[in-house]
């Protein structure tokens, strides 16, 4: 069966998981000894049968939890911070039901390493260990882990624009692309056998190699002899998929040239948009957060404000009229980093090395300081902390005509970052704009709480990278 690889050193499925049954069963016994000594001024715990039991109860239950998370191998497919997120909860649901028996059964008071702070300490410091093992082991197998090797099968459009983005994108993939005439496909014989795919035209070998799976990339139906030849290829274990979700598991963006007109009604996800408790608990980070953020950022918000009276006139604030949530025009405020008049012959896409930005203006846009003053936007509820971009009403006007489904970045509320922010460069046309709808279609899909962190972390990196720090 062909599966995801992942990094030498880090062996096999079942080495890993064996070595990290063995590495959280000598954690959680360490991290419950430390925590005994130290709250209890290096006094040793009172050992005996019974209390033996206990803690290999408690620990055989966390590692139960973890391996019903399915939480002791690695597959490429999966990002970090969903491992992460499904650590935490399955570490935190299984010391809250150990906890609760604890309790109930009064062993609490019988045993100094489970007193009522002793053991929440020591699952709460087990819980947080286990979620960056499992992070830093998790990324490791994505960026070390040797390429995944793609057969792609398809001809016409599709194709083509998997080819060109596939040669613009930064991934560790090998896509292979069959040479073949649309009228050929049904004369395409498949065989598998030991991890290599064999692909013939009449007599003719085409490919003969190891694959990792199979992407399916043709405008129109494939042929009923080749689904057969397909459906038997996958019945062996190989990976088959649609280009379409090639580019969300693969490449962490939605296709908005490739999705069917029914994609949106049949496709899961989509929390923000059902509403409910992630909306509103995204809204309560959001006032929280940009509440602090803003008293916090104040002294240098004062500092660029002095630092853009000196150095150029015209006002320290610039507000623009921006389309957020469902389309609703919204005033977004700024730190001025353009010349006073910058858009008097109308709106216009600004480009690198723009003439109209002012040379502070170009730091205050490398370091993002210039959103500082859309904090009050995020508190007014015009924007959220984490969102697609808001753009000018005249841009919307003309991208809405040319892109497929650019109105569905309108579902969500604007973000301070976004996405496509992290994941793609400043924009300066209808094209760029095209991809940025690519990822930000990707963020609507798959948004979660956890997401938002990892975007955020990710915001953070890129500002320090291109302040030069």
């Amino acid at each position: 069966m062909v599966r995801n690889r992942i990094p030498n050193w880090l062996g096999s499925h079942f080495g890993v998981g064996l070595a990290l049954f063995a590495h959280d069963a000598a954690v959680l016994y360490l991290i419950m000894e430390i925590v005994h000594r130290f709250r209890l001024d290096n006094r040793v715990p009172e050992y005996s049968p019974a209390l033996a039991g206990v803690m290999a109860a408690i620990i055989g239950s966390q590692v139960l939890g973890l391996y019903l998370g399915s939480l002791y191998h690695f597959d490429r497919r999966v990002k970090p911070y969903e491992i992460a997120a499904r650590t935490f909860m399955a570490v935190a649901i299984t010391g809250t039901l150990i906890a609760s028996i604890l309790y109930v059964t009064k062993l609490t008071d019988h045993y100094t390493v489970l007193w009522r702070g002793n053991l929440v300490v020591s699952l709460a410091t087990f819980a947080f260990w286990s979620v960056a093992v499992r992070y830093i082991l998790q990324a490791a197998a994505i960026e070390y882990g040797r390429e995944l090797k793609w057969l792609v099968l398809g001809t016409g459009s599709r194709e083509a624009l998997l080819k060109a983005d596939y040669m613009n994108e930064d991934t560790k993939d090998h896509l292979v692309f069959l040479p073949i005439d649309e009228d050929r496909l049904g004369a395409l014989k498949l065989e598998y056998g030991q991890q290599r795919l064999r692909v013939t035209d009449s007599a003719d070998t085409i490919f003969d190699d190891e694959v990792s799976g199979i992407v399916i990339a043709s405008d129109s139906a494939l042929p009923d002899s080749l689904v057969g030849e397909l459906m038997g290829i996958r019945l062996k274990g190989v990976p088959i998929i649609e280009s379409t979700d090639y580019y969300e598991q693969q490449l962490l963006r939605v296709p908005v040239l490739q999705l069917g007109e029914h994609w949106f009604a049949m496709s899961e996800g989509f929390k923000l948009v059902h509403g409910g408790l992630a909306i509103k608990t995204k809204r309560l980070i959001d006032v929280v957060v940009a509440a602090i953020g803003l008293i916090v950022a104040i002294p240098v918000m004062l500092v660029v404000a002095i630092a853009l009276k000196l150095t150029s006139k015209g006002p320290v604030i610039y507000a623009q009229t921006r389309c957020g949530f469902r389309g609703e025009r919204f005033t977004v405020y700024k730190f001025r980093t353009m010349i006073p008049d910058a858009e008097r012959n109308g709106a216009q896409w600004s480009v690198p090395g723009d003439p109209r930005i002012t040379p502070i203006g170009r730091w205050l846009r490398k370091t993002r300081l210039d959103e500082l003053p859309q904090l009050w936007n995020v508190i007014r509820g015009d924007m959220s902390l984490v969102g697609p971009r808001p753009e000018r009403p005249d841009f919307v006007v003309v991208l809405e005509k040319q892109i497929p489904y650019y109105d569905m970045r309108h579902l969500v509320k604007p973000g301070l970052t976004g996405w496509a922010q992290v994941k793609y460069p400043y924009g300066s046309s209808p094209e760029d704009a095209r991809r940025k709808l690519d990822y930000d279609l990707y963020y609507v899909k798959h948004y979660s709480l956890y997401f938002d962190l990892y975007i955020v972390l990710r915001t953070m990196r890129v500002v320090i990278s291109r302040a030069g720090v």
